[in-house]
């Protein structure tokens, strides 16, 4: 059975048309999901006599100013993956496992994932896949992308680089980030960060300005309220950079191991 850290996304927006509203089969107003007054969003549990709970044939328009990322988001299933590290070659168990006991509906390799280990693992490219890469946008092979080509099957993107600490790690990633997409100029580029690296306001605000990544990612492994701080500084940091933010999940604890997670 496979245990392994969990990278989760979610992402909530409406964006529909004047023409009628939720087009269910209670009209205008079928019970679909509807702004409070406070803003909040309802999703009720089903609508009125007649209508269809206003989630069938809901009619949205694509905001203006989307970017790659908020496309990717709105048009993907939600993504859950768990990071596969430094293993071999899959097996036909291993792979039942991680999709169907496990549940992920993505293959996420570290950097020994390129060129072979992600189209494997994905299955020949019929699951989705994404790997992640060293600063430079190699992977272990010393290749740009691991040399493959552009939109290989099952192909999300990249996760270039991990955990930043300084400038010269950004100017690093800025490099590669820049390579990659050359290289594969359609894919999702992400970049994820340390909560507690030096000067985190700082190479946020580089990534902004000087990287052209898609996903700003996070991981603070911690169930305190403190990860509310954490939370709060990438949402910044997403809606004022027009990316969505994804963080990691601590979802495994080896045998013996404490929990530090509790009081970080």
């Amino acid at each position: 059975m496979i245990r392994l850290p969990v990278l989760l996304t979610l992402l909530l927006s409406f964006a529909c048309s004047d023409e009628g509203g939720y087009q269910g089969g209670g009209g205008a107003n079928d019970g679909g999901p509807r702004l409070d007054g406070d803003g909040s969003v309802i999703i009720p549990d089903g609508g009125p006599a007649g209508g269809d709970g206003g989630t069938t044939g809901l009619v949205c328009d694509e905001p203006a100013n989307l970017s790659r990322g908020h496309a990717w988001v709105r048009n993907n299933p939600l993504f859950v993956s768990g990071l596969v590290a430094n293993m071999p070659m899959p097996s036909a168990a291993a792979k039942s496992d991680y999709y169907n006991e496990f549940n992920a509906n993505a293959a996420h390799l570290w950097a020994d994932g390129l060129p072979s280990k992600a189209l494997d693992w994905s299955n020949a490219g019929a699951k989705p896949w994404l790997s992640w890469l060293l600063n430079p946008g190699t992977a272990f092979n010393g290749e740009v992308i691991g040399g493959i080509a552009a939109n290989t099957p099952g192909r999300i993107g990249y996760q270039i680089g991990d955990e930043p600490q300084d400038m010269g790690d950004m100017l690093e990633l800025k490099t590669g980030f820049a390579n990659v997409r050359a290289a594969d100029p359609d894919a999702l580029l992400i970049l994820n960060f340390s909560i507690s690296a030096p000067n985190i306001e700082g190479l946020l605000s580089y990534y902004g300005s000087d990287i052209d990544g898609d996903i700003v990612s996070y991981d603070r492994y911690s169930r305190t309220n403190r990860a509310l701080e954490s939370l709060e500084l990438i949402r910044d940091t997403g809606i004022a950079q027009n990316r969505p933010y994804w963080t990691w999940l601590r979802s495994y604890r080896g045998p013996g191991e404490s929990d530090s997670s509790a009081s970080d």
